[in-house]
C-alpha cells in the first residue's frame, strides 16, 4: 500500500513539474493560477493575471480630442452617475469613440 501511495504523489509531482515547466515555455500562468484562473468570474481576471499600465504617448495619432470626466450615463432608462455605471455592471474597461475615432 505504502509503494502504491508514494508512486501515486511522485506521478502527481512529475506531471506538476512538466505542467509548470510547459507553462514557462508557453508564457502562461502556473497549472494552480491556471485552475483559479479559470473558475474565477470575469470581473476578477485583471487581479489574477499580471498586467500593467500603458501610457499614451503624447500626440498619438490614435488619441484624439480632448479628455472630459463623464458625469453621468443613461443605464437602464435613468441617469446614473459614471461610478455607480461601473461599479454595478463589472466594468473593466471601455472605449470612447466619437465620430469613428478612440477618444
Amino acid at each position: 500500500m505504502f509503494k502504491l501511495i508514494s508512486r501515486v504523489a511522485i506521478s502527481l509531482v512529475v506531471v506538476y513539474a512538466a505542467l509548470f515547466g510547459l507553462t514557462k515555455i508557453i508564457h502562461y500562468p502556473e497549472p494552480i493560477a491556471t485552475i483559479r484562473l479559470g473558475l474565477a468570474p470575469a470581473s476578477k481576471t485583471p487581479d489574477l493575471m499580471p498586467s500593467h499600465t500603458i501610457k499614451a504617448t503624447p500626440g498619438s495619432p490614435w488619441i484624439q480630442g480632448a479628455v472630459e470626466e463623464i458625469a453621468t450615463v443613461t443605464w437602464n432608462g435613468k441617469s446614473v452617475s459614471f461610478e455607480q455605471f461601473l461599479e454595478e455592471t463589472d466594468t473593466n474597461a471601455f472605449l470612447v469613440i466619437r465620430k469613428g475615432k478612440i477618444t
